[in-house]
């Protein structure tokens, strides 16, 4: 048994951004027409805060079922979506000394709190969990498994290994859309981050170059334009059992 957490790129190739209606299931149909049990447990609109509740509340629930999975995959989205004030505890960040720090510091902790909460639950359960950096690229650490134990990034840049036949990337991509709408930039200052504000601003800008690449590679990235398609999804499918981890 395969479980797959994650956001809307966990969850296929979508169309229209309002209505959101899903053409098809992505990674987890390959897999389940590949033969493997596979319960995907991605939505849209989610956050990492969200996508490791959803993650914890399955293994929780369904205890029974713990010693047939497998593998779990996570896909890992934009970092900022979890300093959002309604999205506070969902990632266990309750107040907001968290928050009184420069940009910098803050992304680090929130990014990191994300490895650490996956790690938790691998070694409370057992299973090594694969990160996929989806709507925005994960981190890279030459030992990560020792400093996350029962973590391991299976794909760094899902948008680099589809355009540049490469997973890995130099300097991650780690907000998207949510850096680049104003409204987001107003949250951040009235959050108190601005000792650091420049580095934001370039934040910024490399999410809004990520976004053109969407819309200006329509063979892997439509027709919505903003979620990898199914072609996109088959080559991450080959792309995984060429890792001979299945």
């Amino acid at each position: 048994m395969i479980l797959i957490a994650g956001d809307s790129w966990s969850a296929g190739e979508w169309q229209g951004n309002h209505t959101m209606s899903v053409l098809h299931n992505g990674l987890a149909q390959y897999l389940s027409d590949d033969g493997h049990l596979t319960i995907n447990l991605g939505q849209p609109g989610g956050w990492n805060g969200l996508s490791i509740d959803r993650l914890k509340t399955f293994l929780k629930l369904n205890s029974y079922l713990v010693d047939k999975i497998t593998h779990i995959f996570v896909f890992q989205t934009e970092w900022i979506r979890d300093i959002e004030p309604t999205r506070r505890t969902m990632f266990s960040i309750s107040n907001d000394n968290d928050f009184d720090s420069d940009y910098q510091t803050l992304k680090n902790r929130l990014i990191s709190r994300f490895y650490y909460s996956l790690s938790n639950i691998g070694k409370e359960y057992n299973k090594k969990i694969f990160v996929i950096g989806g709507a925005s690229d994960t981190i890279w650490l030459t030992d990560f498994s020792k400093v996350y134990p029962h973590v391991e990034i299976l794909c760094q840049s899902l948008t680099n290994l589809l355009i540049n036949n490469n997973h890995r990337v130099e300097t991650p991509t780690l907000s998207v859309f949510g850096l680049s709408s104003i409204q987001y930039i107003h949250d951040l200052k009235s959050l108190y981050i601005d000792k650091d504000f420049d580095q934001a601003l370039k934040d910024i800008d490399q999410g809004s170059q990520r976004y053109k690449l969407f819309l200006e590679n329509k063979n892997f990235f439509w027709p919505d334009g903003t979620h990898p398609n199914r072609g996109a999804h088959k080559l991450l499918f080959d792309y995984i059992k060429n890792q001979s981890i299945l």
